[in-house]
């Protein structure tokens, strides 16, 4: 009689197609990531000066370099608003920890527990049973609604707040006018006459938005014709070798 041996199966481990499979899934997740990210913050700052951002659409590259900046800025804004409410992010943190305590507890109940269930009445083991397979099922969709939440929704509210945030900075440095702002003002020339002298926000191949600094509003210009020229020259130290 021939004593059969169980097969074992080898440890299955990644191999160069995987790596690449894994590698190709993240880079192009992390391209829609920074697509979204740089797209709403682009939307979000042109609308909070009133301009509509389709007028001034802007390429692919071009907004995901821009979620790529907007992601360290969101960075340093998620940790002053963690520091600002401690309470809150220690007990989200808290939380999470007793979730993840909580799937690690063991399935099998005790022997005391099956006892006291097999004298339970049938309909009560039932209900019991229902509860549980919903409750399960709840348990399992958690971490897919945070999922979608973390690649659809956090991105969106993100940019928008970024994209707010370098409004104010910015509307706060135009306010100072075109001789103290750190930010160069532009002449709006039409037939070598001045029609407007403010800050540049966007262009397209047919229309320029810019701020106005003496009026204090936002201005959309066909492109046609226009001239534009910088209010003060660079500043640059001629001593310097």
């Amino acid at each position: 009689m021939n004593a059969s041996t169980p097969s074992s199966n080898p440890p299955r481990r990644l191999t160069t197609k995987g790596l690449l499979t894994a590698a190709t899934i993240s880079v192009g997740a992390a391209a829609v990531l920074l697509h979204l990210l740089g797209f709403t913050v682009y939307t979000a700052y042109l609308e909070a000066w009133g301009v509509n951002a389709e007028q001034f659409p802007k390429a692919t590259d071009w907004l995901i370099i821009n979620g790529y900046y907007a992601i360290w800025r969101g960075t340093a804004m998620l940790l002053v608003l963690s520091f600002k409410n401690a309470l809150w992010t220690a007990a989200s943190v808290a939380l999470f920890l007793l979730y993840l305590w909580i799937l690690k507890l063991p399935l099998e109940p005790s022997t005391q527990s099956k006892q006291r269930a097999y004298l339970w009445p049938r309909w009560l083991k039932r209900l019991l049973q229902v509860m549980a397979f919903s409750g399960a099922i709840a348990a399992s969709l958690i971490p897919l609604t945070l999922a979608i939440y973390v690649f659809t929704g956090v991105p969106a509210r993100l940019g928008k707040a970024i994209g707010e945030e370098i409004f104010q900075s910015d509307y706060r440095d135009f306010y100072k006018g075109c001789e103290k702002s750190r930010t160069n003002c532009i002449k709006v020339l039409k037939h070598e006459k001045e029609i407007g002298q403010g800050y540049f926000l966007a262009s397209s191949q047919s229309h320029l938005a810019y701020f106005d600094a003496a009026t204090y509003t936002s201005h959309v210009l066909p492109l046609a014709e226009l001239e534009l020229r910088t209010v003060r020259p660079p500043k640059f130290d001629l001593t310097a070798k």
